[in-house]
């Protein structure tokens, strides 16, 4: 007798397939933009195929989960005709033309015939640098329209689901210890279910919130939070790869929106397997870069570092550009600052709160810079410098919001200018956040 399947589980294998394509579309068009760069172009034409194929199967299985079509490798132009009717709920009449047209570019003929398909490219095609150059422009253009219909259709869902790590990577790893570390973001009223109160209290029904690992990160959700702070669960191994984090910063390159509170992002990996925390920085904190030399009574010359700088190997900057404040020693500030945030009007758009004037403890929030380009929401003034206490930082299709305030022992009112930062204005002005 053969086991019957409810409709809710085949429902959720459907889903998490259609996931697997989607991240696969998104990973084969990051893996192409690398082989561009090391002058591959060959192998980056290769990528780009395999992306559109995975973007054809994803966008069949969002629609009509008709897994037996899934085998062509692309579209005829009669299944195209037929998938396009669908795609008009989704997309502009605009978007499906770039679609059509590269669909039809990336199969001559319209034929699913993967062997033609290479030898075009490799054949006559494929020129060199301005053509792959062209490709992977065009190619990003339909990954942005892929990412913003993912967008529209979780923000059509009754509830909005909302990702909140819950400590662990995958959670069904034998002997798995879950992340109890929270630098910087120890408030008594935060961790999971703090964040997850608070949430639920701003947002009511409307939010539906999920504790999920980091293997369990997918683009499903609107906004996945770390309540870690300057910690997120990591497997550690002596091939120095990073699968917790790889899997963060792919769910934002596809068009996610990963949330940071407390702290410098990504410095602490916690090892769900020994429970040992380790540095994922090197720093090499306050070198003088100036100095004052003061003659004494004793013949005797008295030097003083009036400015120093920090030497930092990050995650944050390697991968996403931007840095953040941090001690200064010659001026006497350590650890949090207490300064009067502002907002200028451009800001407002992404919240319109209602904190400007006020005093709140200001750490590790971005600073303002011509590679990375934060895009502020929340503004302070710190030693003499504007600095960033909310931002966030494009990164391919998604976005990283980072909350710049020190959210230790006895910081409610900085613990509810985080979740007024989600709740209040990255809910509320969802579609800003993704318009240049």
């Amino acid at each position: 007798m053969g086991t019957e399947i409810s409709t809710d589980a085949l429902r959720r294998a459907r889903e998490s397939f259609y996931l697997s394509l989607y991240s696969r579309c998104f990973d084969r068009l990051l893996k192409a933009k690398q082989e561009f760069l090391l002058r591959q172009y060959g192998e980056c034409v290769f990528s780009l195929y395999e992306c559109s194929e995975f973007l054809w199967k994803a966008l069949r299985q969002m629609l009509s989960h008709d897994v037996p079509t899934l085998r062509q490798h692309m579209p005829t132009r009669r299944t195209w005709d037929t998938l396009t009717v669908r795609l008009g709920t989704f997309l502009t009449p605009q978007e499906l033309h770039v679609l059509t047209t590269f669909f039809q570019d990336y199969n001559p003929g319209w034929e699913p015939n993967p062997q033609k398909r290479l030898e075009a490219y490799y054949g006559t095609t494929l020129q060199g640098e301005a053509d792959a150059a062209e490709m992977i422009d065009r190619a990003e253009a339909v990954g942005a329209i892929l990412a913003r219909t993912q967008r529209r259709l979780n923000l059509a869902q009754e509830n909005l689901n909302i990702g909140l790590l819950n400590g662990y990577l995958m959670q069904s790893i034998a002997r798995e210890k879950p992340c109890t570390e929270a630098r910087w973001a120890d408030y008594e009223g935060a961790g999971i279910e703090g964040w997850k109160a608070a949430l639920l209290g701003k947002g009511a029904s409307k939010l539906l919130i999920h504790e999920i690992p980091v293997g369990g990160i997918s683009n499903a959700y609107v906004l996945v939070i770390n309540p870690f702070g300057e910690a997120h669960p990591e497997l550690l191994s002596t091939a120095n790869v990073l699968p917790g984090y790889q899997r963060i910063k792919s769910y934002i390159y596809s068009g996610g929106v990963f949330v940071t509170a407390g702290g410098h992002p990504f410095t602490y990996l916690f090892d769900v397997m020994t429970g040992k925390m380790e540095n994922a920085s090197t720093f090499v904190p306050n070198v003088p870069v100036s100095v004052r030399l003061t003659a004494k009574g004793d013949g005797k010359i008295d030097v003083s570092v009036t400015d120093t700088t920090v030497l930092v190997d990050n995650l944050l900057e390697q991968d996403f550009s931007v840095e953040t404040t941090w001690d200064d020693p010659a001026k006497q500030q350590a650890g949090p600052y207490i300064c009067q945030v502002f907002q200028s009007r451009e800001d407002r758009r992404f919240w319109d709160s209602d904190l400007s004037g006020q005093r709140i403890d200001e750490f590790r929030s971005f600073v303002p810079s011509v590679t990375g380009s934060p895009v502020a929401v929340l503004r302070a003034h710190r030693l003499g410098n504007e600095v960033y206490p909310v931002a966030f930082v494009r990164h391919g299709f998604g976005s990283l919001l980072h909350i710049g305030l020190a959210l230790t022992q006895g910081k409610a009112k900085e613990f509810d200018v985080a979740v007024s930062a989600v709740t209040e204005g990255l809910l509320k002005n969802f579609d800003t956040y993704f318009v240049d």
